[in-house]
């Protein structure tokens, strides 16, 4: 049984890859570039895409890496 989760997450892993859902640090890349522009207390993450027409895991992806890039930048902006 263990295998037959293993490949599923991996299928929905590359599914995710393919469907351009993003990393936290790609997040915090795009965050950190906006301050060169915005005032980072200024600054709101979100999304610039309609997420009706994606899978769920997809959307819930995504969702999930712009919370922890949002995170991780606000991070690097405590620290200074």
């Amino acid at each position: 049984m263990a295998l037959a989760s293993e490949a599923h997450a991996g299928r929905q892993r590359n599914r995710r890859e393919q469907e351009g859902v993003g990393r936290d640090d790609d997040v915090a890349a795009t965050l950190r570039a906006a301050s060169r522009f915005v005032a980072p207390e200024r600054m709101i993450a979100c999304t610039n895409c309609g997420m009706a027409p994606l899978p769920r895991d997809v959307a819930a992806g995504k969702l999930r890496a712009l919370g922890a890039g949002a995170a991780l930048y606000r991070e690097e902006i405590a620290a200074g």
